[in-house]
């Protein structure tokens, strides 16, 4: 299998995600464009997807959804607001 490198980045309103996969590891990086206060974690490619989704889609409730917070809550629950990019 040949090696996967990818690097992909979503600015918002107020923060910066940059999500980073190479050498079978991948790492998420938020930062707060106000105050540049930034944290990088260790996350699944999954967990960045459904912060990704979360982030951009809004507060809608569905089974779905609800799914995806679970996925993300191990990587955001215990971030400052500021820097907990899903609602």
């Amino acid at each position: 299998m040949e090696s996967v490198e990818l690097r992909t980045s979503l600015k918002m309103a107020d923060m910066e995600l940059d999500m980073t996969l190479e050498q079978g590891e991948c790492q998420l990086s938020i930062t707060d464009t106000a105050s540049n206060d930034q944290v990088t974690l260790p996350c699944t490619p999954e967990q960045v997807a459904a912060i990704w989704f979360l982030a951009i889609s809004g507060t809608t409730t569905s089974e779905l959804m609800d799914y995806l917070y679970k996925l993300a809550g191990p990587v955001c629950d215990n971030l400052p607001s500021n820097l907990r990019p899903i609602p």
